[in-house]
């Protein structure tokens, strides 16, 4: 009796077993990747075929392999901060003409998604927080020069010291806020949705910070970087903000352009026109629309796992930010 019931009661408890580690297991994470063409555009189109995986060293496969979807698509929502540098460079004037394309960026998402307004200089305050309500972005951007007077005369009990890491510590505090909204926010529960940074710059960054720490955590939490920069910026100045931008899987842009722009020197469509900012929302839009992702493989106990693709097709260039887990 006792032979016949053996095998049934062993995979019993295995299967028991199963049920209660994959309770316990973490999801894995899913793993973003921008194909660009020489123009930094998305090339949409591409298959799991046309992609070389390798983990480890070895030829791996991409599981829930999941293509980058066309401009117009809604389907995942966003949180994002938009990052508002006070400087001399960043007119309240031309901040303020923008307000309506602020609102309009709402008309490009995914009903669940929010968006939040920061001002930054050596202090960060919230102008509006993670929304979703176009009056809320209309009017943070409407009051941005009243605020920023506000802001050098007295601080806010809301105000957050930066310290001289000003604008990466601003990135830092705003991805861990990111990363947070999504996993508790309930409209977002059950979604695949995405995060980013929006920041608008002229001027400097501290030239002894070193970033890699930063572009690890923004790549862990998968949230995209996308700088869009004044006329007055340096050279070196959209440099560092190109290598950021790159590294975090975003596109960099000046004010206005038609286009992303790696170096000023190419820039040659800003302009600082009510509205200008609609043409850097569309191509920030376009660029997370057309992100390709795959599931992570799992990490064994203590071990660690690196990856590297490649893409067959000619005359692109992949931004894999996550390649190394966990």
């Amino acid at each position: 009796m006792f032979g016949v019931q053996a095998p049934a009661i062993i995979a019993i408890a295995l299967a028991f077993v199963e049920a209660v580690v994959a309770q316990g297991a973490a999801p894995r994470e899913r793993i973003y990747f921008s194909v660009l063409n020489r123009e930094h555009k998305p090339r949409l189109g591409l298959m799991e075929k046309d992609f070389v995986l390798r983990i480890n060293g070895r030829p791996g496969v991409m599981e829930d392999f999941r293509p980058g979807k066309g401009n117009a698509d809604c389907s995942r929502p966003l949180a994002a901060w938009i990052l508002l540098e006070s400087s001399r460079f960043v007119s309240s004037r031309v901040i303020a003409d923008q307000a309506d394309a602020a609102a309009g960026l709402f008309d490009m998402l995914h009903p669940d998604s929010a968006v939040g307004v920061r001002l930054i200089t050596d202090r960060a305050e919230t102008l509006a927080p993670l929304t979703r309500h176009r009056r809320d972005l209309r009017e943070a951007f409407t009051r941005f020069g009243e605020s920023r007077r506000e802001l050098k005369a007295v601080p806010r009990d809301e105000t957050v010291f930066l310290g001289e890491d000003g604008m990466f510590r601003a990135i830092d505090i705003a991805i861990t806020g990111l990363n947070n909204f999504r996993l508790s926010d309930p409209s977002l529960q059950g979604k695949e949705a995405l995060s980013a940074l929006i920041i608008i710059a002229g001027a400097g960054l501290s030239p002894w910070y070193d970033e890699r720490n930063l572009t690890a955590k923004a790549a862990r939490h998968a949230v995209f970087i996308y700088p869009i920069l004044m006329p007055e910026a340096t050279h070196g100045l959209w440099r560092r903000y190109s290598e950021l931008a790159q590294s975090a899987a975003g596109i960099l842009s000046g004010f206005g352009a038609l286009s992303p722009e790696l170096n000023s020197f190419k820039s040659r469509t800003m302009n600082l026109d009510r509205d200008a900012l609609t043409f850097n929302f569309i191509q920030i839009v376009r660029d997370l629309n057309g992100k390709y992702s795959f599931l992570a493989p799992p990490v064994p106990p203590g071990g660690k796992v690196e990856l590297e693709l490649k893409c067959r097709e000619k005359d692109v260039h992949i931004q894999l930010p996550r390649k190394r887990l966990p």
